[in-house]
């Protein structure tokens, strides 16, 4: 369980349970503070504000959309390995 919910006010949430955009954009809102300059574990050409910058933009151009189950967890997966 995940301590998140900066908008819509989730007091805890599974991140399996994650369905739309805007629940994956609280969660990186949540994960803010592991987004720093040091390279990224994804694509170390890139450093770990760089790549929540990406994700980040990504949930805004897709606000109040479904996230499909296959998305969500690719996302999350390379989410887990710069944020955790």
């Amino acid at each position: 369980m995940l301590n998140v919910g900066w908008n819509k006010g989730i007091k805890a949430m599974d991140i399996n349970e994650i369905k739309t955009y805007d629940e994956l954009q609280d969660y990186l809102l949540d994960r803010m503070d592991y987004a720093d300059g040091k390279k990224s574990k994804i694509n170390p050409s890139f450093t770990k504000n760089q790549i929540w910058d990406m994700y980040m933009n990504e949930c805004i151009s897709r606000e109040g959309q479904k996230i499909s189950i296959r998305t969500r967890d690719l996302f999350l997966k390379q989410i887990k390995l710069d944020f955790n």
